[in-house]
């Protein structure tokens, strides 16, 4: 275990290794963050495509002249949908809790 290799190094030593184990820990975060922030690009791009589904399938379903208004309410609908999350739903996903 950790505490028995600590009792045989000098005190030079453990601070060392106490300086190793924090750059880690560091960079460990950073990648958990790097990681998170990829996650939510990739989400984000699955919901565009998921709306011009939306609006393939929708559009087939008119007629020719209700065409401009529908996907004028799916490009509404994406729109506001970006701007909740950017003003409410970053911050609860990822808030730092205070």
């Amino acid at each position: 275990t950790l505490a028995m290799v600590l009792q045989n190094c000098t005190p030079a030593e453990v601070e060392l290794g106490e300086d190793v184990l924090a750059t880690v820990l560091e960079r460990i975060g950073e990648a958990e963050r790097a990681v998170d922030t990829i996650w939510v690009t990739f989400t984000a791009a699955l919901v565009l495509f998921m709306q011009t589904g939306f609006a393939a399938l929708e559009v087939g379903a008119v007629r020719t002249k209700n065409t401009r208004s529908l996907l004028l309410k799916n490009i509404l609908d994406f729109s506001v949908g970006a701007l909740t999350f950017w003003a409410v739903g970053y911050g609860v996903a990822f808030g730092g809790g205070t």
